[in-house]
């Protein structure tokens, strides 16, 4: 059944079975980690996935490219505008609208999937507010899903102590390369 998702990706990205596994952790309600060093796969691999999730009935895919030296509140200005919602002063009336804007994609059958370009330039107070996404709820159930992209050093950002939690909510880690993308065991990275 999945993998007629994935017919229509581009030949950088061949490995269907990755998309699969990425599937697979976003419905089980996890976070995706995709690292690699080279830009060009990088940006291919989030048009690859936008393209994928826009054609889905049960998500609402938004790509969030990461600025360099941008405050937590920038970083939420620009998943609201993302998104299309309205802009206010504070970072918490931003965060509400957010909040209920995943709730009324959650009643109509979608879950909100974040995609984060550039990831690995995210400062801690970002990530932070990332975790903090990343628990936004609908009864029992988790309505963000999140993809964080960037370089390697990205991966070794969360898994410093102050971002354990936020790694630990990490189901699919990938290291892209030349022709295909590869699983990596939680360890590997």
């Amino acid at each position: 059944m999945l993998r007629g998702r994935w017919q229509r990706m581009s030949t950088s990205t061949k490995e269907y079975g990755i998309f699969e596994r990425i599937a697979g952790t976003l419905d089980a309600r996890a976070l995706v980690l995709a690292v690699d060093d080279d830009y060009g796969r990088r940006s291919e691999f989030v048009r690859d996935l936008y393209r994928i999730y826009t054609t889905q009935a049960d998500y609402t895919p938004v790509i969030v490219t990461t600025p360099v030296q941008m405050s937590d509140a920038g970083l939420m200005r620009l998943i609201a505008e993302a998104v299309g919602l309205p802009l206010v002063r504070t970072r918490y009336r931003l965060w509400c609208n957010f909040e209920v804007y995943c709730r009324a994609q959650y009643a109509s059958g979608r879950r909100v999937l974040l995609i984060f370009e550039d990831a690995h330039l995210m400062n801690s107070a970002m990530l932070r507010l990332l975790h903090g996404l990343s628990t936004i709820t609908v009864g029992n159930d988790l309505a963000v899903g999140m993809v964080m992209v960037g370089r390697d050093e990205l991966a070794v950002k969360l898994q410093r102590r102050r971002h354990r939690a936020l790694w630990s909510r990490i189901g699919a880690r990938v290291r892209l390369q030349d022709s295909s993308a590869t699983c990596l065991e939680r360890d590997s990275l």
